[in-house]
């Protein structure tokens, strides 16, 4: 394989990563994740971590922390190459071997954990999260919805033919919510805050599906529970199965679907 080859490679296995770091420190830190694009503009997506129960005053999560001194520091890593850009980390950051060789999970996650500091913000931030996070009402199964949510769209999104960038919305700032959310928010549920992804794109002529957590939204309000399908009984292979198809359907009019 030649470089970019490799590099897709690895670029694929991404959602793996963001997955496992989730599924290590969700439940007990209440860590999540927010999709967007960093300057100079979409060329850059990111994910950056935040804790749930940190928030301002206004009740927007808090994407930086003080680490080393007065240093404020961003979980934040890009969605299209295994680095992290400069305004987070203070020099860019690019795993040094990602258009070499295929990157094993065992080697990438030390580095990533390292690198995104996030053991080190979580523990500058301790005295802010929530003691009893883990005995909120219904919190085991909000995340088994999210870590299952996060598993799905990581398995849907490595299967594209082509890189496309996420995007979600709620509870961030003004600035990962676009105005085109408004058409969401009449099929979407009343909690809006907990939205996961805003799948297939970010512009709003590509607004096609919403992903809460456990469940999948076409534009319009068709829905599928895929977290009671798993609950149900059914294999994870088939319920991405179905996921898959019902995200592969192309409406003929997506402002069609909106204005119905």
């Amino acid at each position: 394989m030649n470089s970019s080859q490799i590099l897709e490679v690895n670029r694929r296995k991404i959602y793996k990563w963001i997955f496992m770091l989730l599924e290590e420190q969700h439940k007990r830190l209440g860590l999540k994740v927010l999709c967007h694009s960093c300057p100079p503009g979409i060329n850059n997506p990111c994910f950056t971590f935040y804790f749930d129960s940190i928030r301002t005053e206004s009740g927007l999560v808090i994407t930086q922390f003080p680490v080393s001194g007065n240093t404020l520091h961003s979980m934040t890593m890009y969605q299209h190459t295994v680095g992290m850009p400069a305004w987070a980390t203070g020099p860019q950051v690019e795993h040094p071997m990602q258009t070499q060789q295929e990157l094993r999970t065992h080697s990438v996650m030390p580095w990533l954990k390292q690198t995104l500091k996030i053991i080190e913000c979580g523990q500058v931030m301790s005295g802010r999260i929530e003691p009893d996070l883990q005995k909120r009402p219904h919190w085991d199964i909000s995340c088994e919805r999210y870590l299952l949510s996060w598993k799905m769209l990581g398995h849907y999104m490595a299967s594209l033919p082509e890189f496309q960038p996420l995007e979600t919305v709620g509870g961030s700032e003004p600035m990962f919510n676009p105005p085109y959310i408004r058409d969401a928010k009449r099929f979407l549920p009343v909690t809006f805050d907990d939205i996961l992804v805003f799948a297939q794109g970010i512009h709003a002529d590509d607004l096609k599906y919403w992903l809460h957590t456990g469940c999948i939204y076409r534009a319009g309000g068709e829905c599928i529970d895929f977290y009671q399908m798993i609950k149900g009984g059914k294999t994870f292979e088939t319920v991405l199965a179905r996921v898959t198809s019902f995200m592969n359907h192309k409406p003929k009019s997506l402002k069609k679907s909106l204005d119905d």
